[in-house]
């Protein structure tokens, strides 16, 4: 029987703060009334090991950080405080249609990106940053 989250996931509203790693972005959640704490969210679903071993680390971490740099976000997430928490983060920004991760969700009024899934897809670009431009060119 696999294992359950300890409380079901829920959407936060949040800015990025810093890429930590491959697979790691510290968030500022807000998660009530003006009542923000930073977390570190492990981007569900891509393995550091694995980018690491294609020897694309740089180049991974580059487009982290030009895909979140600063940017506002949804986390869809744990409800908890402790350690790190495993989440998918949607970008709340206008992007390109018809690229790979660009979806709808109940927090958003607009489509947004699964940073999680579009990620994911860079590796078959070798983590090229001009990829990660081309999304927020409408």
């Amino acid at each position: 029987m696999a294992d359950k989250p300890s409380k079901p996931w829920k959407f936060f509203n949040g800015r990025t703060v810093h890429v930590s790693h491959v697979n790691a972005v510290e968030i500022r959640l807000t998660v009530s009334f003006g009542i923000s704490v930073n977390k570190i969210i492990l981007l569900d679903g891509i393995d550091s090991k694995e980018i690491n071993e294609t020897g694309q680390r740089v180049n991974a971490l580059r487009c982290l950080v030009t895909l979140l740099g600063g940017r506002n976000v949804y986390v869809h997430c744990e409800d908890r405080i402790d350690g790190m928490i495993p989440g998918v983060v949607y970008i709340d920004d206008f992007v390109a249609r018809g690229q790979v991760g660009v979806t709808t969700i109940e927090a958003a009024e607009r489509p947004v990106l699964n940073v999680n899934a579009f990620y994911g897809s860079l590796e078959a670009f070798d983590y090229d940053t001009e990829k990660v431009r081309e999304i927020f060119r409408a």
